[in-house]
């Protein structure tokens, strides 16, 4: 049997978690008439799976390459906070309601809510500087420099371009040349203490018809450090074919600041 896609598995792990809250609602009436510990206890782990199920989606399908530089621990707990918030705006709103009716409500809300938490942490990051730059910068648009490597009468160059696709959590890059061009097969940020911002990644180049050995495809390892102050990409890179070299990209074309999706 053909291996299952990422969609297929990703699609059976939604309809079980489903089947799951499906399951899980027929058992309330037994919780509503036990204890409050048992009730919070349900309403918690229903709040925590609809915020797991988002960030879910986000690692699934490759989405994460910078979830973990996100402090999901104060996300997490001013989440819960702020369905604490709801729930007693629909207390106050509900009177009469018992515990089970209000829980009930809440957790419809939650799913909700946990996603425009997401959204709007994704908004903060993409347009506001000093929260931006807490995380990691936003790099997305065009860059163009050149790439240097060691020739047979000495350094050599190449003009390329780097198209930078990035979200609040993933990055990706495709650098082209008029002879290649490679793309990120995985990509790592990274931030220090001392605000430096890095990409280590794993690319694949892929050699252009009509050019010197062309169609040949061969993967590298790359370092990218972003130069906050210049506004420039330094780089190194190697690969498999033992090759090395380095990449500068100082001219750079943003996005328009409405496109927050790449």
């Amino acid at each position: 049997m053909a291996e299952k896609t990422s969609i297929q598995r990703h699609t059976k792990w939604r309809r079980g978690v489903s089947h799951h809250r499906r399951t899980e609602v027929w058992k309330w009436p037994a919780v509503k008439a036990g204890n409050h510990s048992a009730r919070r206890t349900l309403f918690g782990c229903k709040v925590f799976e609809n915020f797991a199920y988002v960030i879910h989606v986000i690692t699934r399908f490759g989405l994460a390459s910078m979830l973990h530089l996100w402090p999901l621990s104060k996300i997490l707990s001013g989440a819960l906070i702020l369905v604490g918030v709801v729930a007693v705006f629909v207390a106050t709103q509900s009177p009469g309601a018992s515990t089970y009716e209000i829980l009930t409500k809440v957790i419809r809300f939650s799913g909700v809510l946990s996603t425009l938490t997401i959204i709007a942490l994704g908004a903060a990051w993409r347009w506001v500087p000093h929260f931006q730059n807490s995380i990691f910068p936003y790099l997305g648009g065009r860059w163009i420099g050149q790439v240097y490597f060691p020739g047979e009468c000495g350094e050599e160059t190449r003009d390329v371009t780097l198209d930078v696709i990035q979200t609040a959590f993933s990055i990706k890059l495709i650098l082209k040349s008029d002879e290649s061009v490679s793309q990120t097969l995985a990509v790592q940020s990274s931030k220090s203490d001392t605000d430096e911002y890095k990409l280590y990644y794993v690319y694949e180049n892929k050699r252009k018809e009509g050019r010197s050995k062309g169609s040949r495809v061969y993967r590298g390892v790359a370092i990218l450090r972003f130069e906050l102050d210049q506004g420039e990409l330094h780089g190194d890179y190697f690969t498999e074919t033992h090759r090395s070299g380095r990449l500068i990209l100082g001219d750079r074309k943003r996005n328009n600041w409405w496109v927050f999706w790449r």
